[in-house]
């Protein structure tokens, strides 16, 4: 099968993505770095109605709801393809289907970005708060942290920063080597701070922290994963290398700030974590359009890696910014272990709050300068389960903790994990909801909410 990327692109709500692309790719023939062309070839005629007209033909061909779009509609009345697919995407079930500037796409999938390092969150007061700072970036050097709470960027007052666009005005002109005034008060303390922070390209550590804990007779992982595509393949064999010789029996997988990567990745830490409970089983199916579904529909299965470690339950972390492989993850290993006699299913057990809702995905599509990323098929898994447009729920509600350091055990989600590692239960401070519902239940403890800013 000839080799095609698939991925998955998240934005919703309090989700703001800027100047970075949360992704979801795949290689149709199982890994790799495909070369991003997509599913038919790029237009000759770059002029503004060349690419209107391609993407108006290409929505009522590849598109999942092909059917959906006006056939009536007028390509040229658009002043670019973006105002075109936005207009004719199909309300409100896609969100998500965008397109973006080829240079930006290309080096965000290889695990890079321009920016400052920043992963910017939102706290209880709708005030801008860094979630991390990316190991060795800027951000990192200039010693902003995880809780550091920012006030002023270039003068603007973080607290009226609501959308990507007010955010990009703020941060200034893409590109490396800009000076970026930051004022924050950090966590812990109460008076302000400034920082003068540069540009530069960042490479994103996608697994920045590891650590194991002894608690009960039981060796627990942990490990905060932070997207599906750049060098995550390697980081995450050395990782499971490491769980597998301290002899880890229990892992708990920090999704709460992924937006996705490429669904091979997803498919091989899938693997790492089922190991024999889960080898041979349909991971994700593709499904698309009637028109394409003969020949494009497509199934991802579980293998066994080295390293992996056999898990009956996992434990992840999530927030509204877990999104596409992310979720892919969680709705591939609970359809897992079904087939074996006996069963040997992998029971996932979310801690946090209810996921973006992305069961969707695409081809991206090079065209002229630019990739489009219109939503092509659907996700499911073993069990024939998805459709979680409202997003996967979590067991327990537990808010995201920004006092303490991502993989400190006090901090709550991870306390709440480790509490129910060791009593089989949420914590009582934290709400146990229906995680095969859609219908977010509330959060119990009032000290964060994700909004994914990667600046």
């Amino acid at each position: 099968m000839k080799s095609i990327i698939h991925k998955i692109f998240s934005y919703r709500n309090r989700i703001i993505f800027i100047a970075t692309l949360p992704l979801l790719f795949a290689c149709g023939s199982g890994g790799g770095n495909a070369d991003v062309r997509g599913l038919t070839s790029a237009p000759r005629d770059c002029s503004v109605s060349g690419q209107n007209r391609f993407v108006y033909n290409y929505l009522r061909d590849f598109y999942f709801w092909a059917d959906e779009v006006d056939e009536t509609a007028n390509p040229d009345s658009y002043s670019s393809p973006a105002e075109l697919l936005e207009d004719l995407r199909f309300k409100p079930i896609d969100r998500f289907s965008s397109i973006a500037d080829a240079a930006t796409f290309n080096n965000f999938q290889e695990g890079d970005f321009v920016g400052l390092g920043l992963y910017i969150v939102r706290d209880e007061q709708d005030d801008p708060v860094i979630g991390f700072a990316h190991s060795n970036s800027p951000a990192a050097q200039s010693g902003l942290k995880r809780g550091d709470r920012i006030t002023e960027i270039n003068g603007v007052r973080g607290e009226g920063l609501r959308d990507r666009q007010q955010y990009n005005a703020a941060f200034g002109p893409s590109g490396t080597g800009n000076e970026v005034l930051l004022k924050v008060i950090p966590q812990g303390e109460s008076g302000e701070v400034s920082h003068s922070v540069t540009t530069a390209e960042v490479t994103i550590n996608p697994t920045p922290v590891s650590n194991t804990y002894q608690r009960s007779g039981k060796t627990i992982g942990y490990l905060q994963f932070t997207n599906f595509f750049g060098n995550a393949v390697d980081e995450l064999n050395d990782r499971f290398a490491d769980f597998a010789a301290t002899g880890v029996n229990e892992l708990v997988l920090d999704l709460r700030y992924n937006g996705g990567g490429r669904l091979s990745t997803a498919t091989h830490l899938a693997s790492l974590l089922g190991g024999d409970r889960s080898s041979g089983d349909e991971f994700a199916t593709l499904l698309y359009n009637d028109k394409h579904s003969d020949e494009l529909d497509f199934t991802f299965r579980f293998s066994q890696p080295r390293n992996s470690l056999s898990l009956s339950r996992v434990y992840v972390l999530s927030t509204n910014a877990t999104c596409s492989a992310s979720e892919a993850l969680i709705n591939g290993l609970r359809g897992a272990g079904f087939s074996n006699s006996p069963a040997t299913p992998v029971e996932v057990i979310v801690i946090g709050n209810t996921s973006c809702g992305k069961p969707v995905g695409s081809n991206p599509q090079s065209f002229c300068d630019k990739v489009m990323s219109a939503t092509t098929f659907e996700l499911r898994n073993a069990q024939d389960q998805g459709g979680y447009h409202d997003g996967l729920n979590a067991n327990c509600e537990v808010d995201d903790d920004l006092s303490h350091a991502m993989g400190d055990s006090s901090e709550a989600q991870l306390a709440a994990a480790l509490h129910y590692i060791d009593q089989g239960s949420c914590p009582v401070a934290a709400t146990e909801s229906n995680a095969n519902s859609s219908t977010n239940t509330g959060s119990s403890l009032p000290l964060a909410r994700s909004t994914g800013i990667n600046r």
